[in-house]
């Protein structure tokens, strides 16, 4: 064995060995992702089953929207929907906890306050759809060539 080809037997293991780690590190990231959107699940049973939404800020709940909705406008657009999903999921319980939020405690929500909430609502609501009607197609394209592959 030469010297040319010790480097490129190599290089063949270092690329596949990146390869890997690389599909270990998306397939934890997903993990992690979704575990993060499953982990609002406890306060949304405390609020159905108590009513009460009274230690809950919705400034907090607003802020977490508008933050999953900016990365998952950002994860759609490069096209990366294995970590979209996990986020999407945080958003989905966090529109819905701060709806919830609403509902239960608009005596004391400035009129001003629920405008900008209601429209955050309906602008996470809108990229959700979008991402999930895109990633549900690229998955569907992907099943199909592993169809056409065999």
């Amino acid at each position: 064995m030469n010297l040319r080809q010790i480097k490129a037997w190599s290089l063949t293991i270092a690329t596949r060995t990146y390869t890997k780690r690389r599909e270990i590190l998306r397939i934890l990231a997903l993990i992690a992702s979704i575990a993060n959107g499953l982990a609002f699940i406890p306060q949304l049973v405390k609020i159905l089953e108590t009513h009460s939404v009274r230690d809950l800020s919705l400034a907090t709940y607003t802020s977490f929207a508008v933050v999953g909705i900016i990365i998952l406008s950002h994860l759609y657009l490069e096209g990366n929907w294995y970590l979209g999903l996990g986020v999407g999921l945080t958003l989905f319980f966090t529109l819905t906890i701060q709806a919830l939020i609403v509902h239960f405690g608009t005596n004391c929500i400035p009129l001003g306050v629920l405008l900008l909430v209601y429209m955050v609502t309906l602008s996470g609501a809108i990229v959700l759809m979008i991402f999930y009607v895109n990633a549900l197609r690229d998955l569907w394209k992907l099943f199909m060539r592993f169809l056409d592959a065999r």
